[in-house]
C-alpha cells in the first residue's frame, strides 16, 4: 500500500506539470525523497512506472540536478540490501540509465566508495560492469581513480565479463589510472592480468607510469 501510494503521488505530480524544469524542481524538492523514504519496493515501482508510462523525454527524465534519477540517489546513499532489492526488480534499461556525466548507478556507487553496494550490484549484472561514462571510464577506472582496493577487488572478481584493458577517451586503461593514483590498486589490477604495455593517447604505458611514480 505504501509503495502504491508513492507511485500514485509521483504519477499525479507528473500529470500535473507539462514544463519539464518545473516538474524536475518539484520532484527533487518533495516527491523523490518521499519515495526513497517509502522503501525499496516503492522506489522500484516508481522507476518501473515512469519508464512504462514514457513520462519523460528520451524515455527517462532526471529527478534531480545533474541528471540523477531515483536509482542513482539510492545507489549513492541507501543501504546495500535496499539497493540490491531495487536492482533485482528493475529491467536492465532502467538500471543502465545514465546521469549527465554518463554514470550508471553502479558507477556512482563506485565513486562514492560504497564497497558493499558495489559488490551487490556487480553480481550477475555484466552490462553494468562494462558501461562507460562520458569520458569512457568503466567502473574499474573509477575505482582506480578513488584508490579503493576493496572496490577494485569486488570488480575484479568478475573480470572476463568486461575488458580489463578497456580504454577511456584518453586511451588509458584502469592500470594507467591506478599507476598514478594508488599503487595497491595497480598491483591488484596487474595481478588480474592487465597489460603493462598498452599505450595511452600520449604513448605513455602503465609500466612507465609505475616506474616514474612521484
Amino acid at each position: 500500500r505504501e509503495a502504491r501510494g508513492s507511485v500514485d503521488l509521483l504519477v499525479s505530480t507528473v500529470d500535473a506539470f507539462e514544463d519539464a524544469q518545473r516538474l524536475e524542481a518539484v520532484l527533487m524538492g518533495d516527491v523523490a525523497p518521499r519515495v526513497l523514504a517509502g522503501g525499496a519496493d516503492a522506489t522500484a515501482a516508481v522507476l518501473r512506472t515512469l519508464w512504462d508510462r514514457g513520462c519523460f523525454e528520451d524515455g527517462f527524465k532526471s529527478l534531480a540536478p545533474g541528471g540523477l534519477t531515483l536509482w542513482h540517489l539510492a545507489s549513492a546513499r541507501e543501504p546495500e540490501a535496499f539497493v540490491a532489492k531495487i536492482a533485482a526488480a528493475l529491467p536492465k534499461k532502467v538500471r543502465l540509465v545514465r546521469d549527465d556525466l554518463g554514470r550508471t548507478g553502479l558507477a556512482l556507487a563506485v565513486s562514492f566508495q560504497r564497497t558493499s553496494v558495489v559488490g551487490a550490484l556487480a553480481k550477475g549484472r555484466f552490462e553494468d560492469l562494462a558501461a562507460s561514462d562520458r569520458l569512457g571510464n568503466v567502473p574499474l577506472h573509477l575505482a582506480a581513480a578513488v584508490g579503493s582496493v576493496p572496490i577494485c577487488d569486488r570488480l575484479l572478481r568478475h573480470v572476463g565479463v568486461f575488458s580489463l584493458d578497456a580504454t577511456n577517451d584518453a586511451g588509458e586503461t584502469a592500470l594507467h589510472v591506478a599507476a598514478r593514483t594508488a599503487l595497491p590498486c595497480a598491483v591488484a589490477i596487474l595481478k588480474a592480468g592487465a597489460s603493462l604495455e598498452l599505450p595511452d593517447a600520449t604513448d605513455w604505458r602503465p609500466l612507465q607510469a609505475l616506474l616514474f611514480r612521484p
